[in-house]
């Protein structure tokens, strides 16, 4: 879009909007993000290639949104469980309170990660003596995508969905190093933001499109395997487990008669009532907020094992479970 509006070549006009339409259906995420990213560059440029382009971008977000509310089920609440969350944000008590514990309850290198990334775009500008609106973009999606990040506490940058923060970042600040008069300044920080989008890039997608079956699963399934049997001969196989939904690989080591369930997605985020035992990944949770019913039994090098106690006037959607699923699909207590 920036090149048609630049060259007005119709086909930067075609290949952006064909870009645009593929990245937005990909996933309701991406179409909020290219809502919010077409909406500042038209507040910026008053251009009517961004106008027409972030109406179609709102028709496409809206449409996708009603899909998914058609088609949803009792199990399917992940949007309505993360609206909530950021309505206790802003909410319940100090929004600056609330801020300042969502960032002490977060790992220091996702802080360092986004901090020095800030350090080094406020370093471009001062370079460069002035900001692109492109960079502004580009920054305020990356800002978005940590933000979901924080409230979802999901901070692990190799993951598919965390590496576009690092793009999006680098891609502000490649935009607004650009036009700096020092060529090797220019070249070096370009040469530095591609080698790290690399670094983490290449690994998330081969972890995210192989199969169990791979090497790099294998060795992140024997990376864990031990610990995994040791929980394994303290829980009851007739009994729901739930298992980390990250790092998915270890789903495979349950497979062996186990009924296993995931956490913290799965229904409402909320295993009670469903799942006698609960499997937390201790580097994906340092300071662990323990559901209630739940209390910590055993613990090893890389996981916590949690059991449910009763009794526990909490039954989350345990029945919703038995009436889609049947009774034998939660064990009787």
């Amino acid at each position: 879009m920036y090149e048609y509006e630049k060259t007005k070549n119709k086909f930067y006009f075609v290949y952006g909007m064909i870009a645009l339409l593929v990245f937005v259906s990909l996933k309701e995420e991406f179409a909020l993000l290219a809502s919010g990213y077409l909406t500042i560059l038209f507040v910026l440029y008053r251009k009517k290639v961004y106008f027409f382009s972030m109406v179609a971008v709102y028709a496409i977000t809206g449409w996708i949104f009603y899909f998914i509310q058609l088609n949803h089920t009792h199990f399917n609440r992940g949007n309505e469980g993360f609206v909530n969350k950021i309505k206790a944000l802003f909410l319940k008590g100090s929004v600056v309170e609330n801020f300042t514990e969502l960032l002490d309850k977060s790992p220091s290198d996702f802080n360092a990660v986004i901090f020095s990334f800030c350090l080094f775009l406020l370093f471009t500008i001062i370079l460069t003596r002035k900001i692109h609106p492109l960079t502004v973009a580009f920054v305020s999606l990356g800002f978005a995508k940590a933000f979901l990040s924080y409230i979802v506490k999901d901070f692990a940058l190799e993951t598919w969905h965390n590496v576009s923060i690092v793009s999006f970042f680098s891609i502000a600040i490649i935009i607004q190093i650009i036009n700096c008069d020092k060529v090797f300044v220019r070249r070096s920080i370009v040469f530095l933001a591609l080698i790290f989008n690399m670094y983490l890039f290449f690994p998330a997608q081969l972890n995210f499109y192989s199969s169990t079956e791979t090497f790099i699963s294998r060795y992140k399934i024997n990376k864990w395997k031990e610990d995994i049997l040791e929980l394994k001969k303290l829980v009851d196989k007739d009994k729901v487990t739930a298992i980390p939904c990250s790092p998915v690989y270890t789903a495979k080591e349950w497979k062996d008669g186990y009924r296993f369930s995931f956490f913290p997605r799965g229904v409402y985020w909320d295993p009670t009532g469903i799942a006698d035992y609960i499997v937390m990944f201790k580097a994906r949770y340092p300071d662990p907020e323990i559901p209630s019913c739940y209390a910590i039994t055993h613990e090893n090098t890389s996981f916590l094992l949690l059991e449910r106690f009763p009794p526990c006037s909490e039954n989350g959607d345990r029945q919703i479970f038995i009436d889609r699923l049947g009774a034998s699909a939660i064990s009787p207590r």
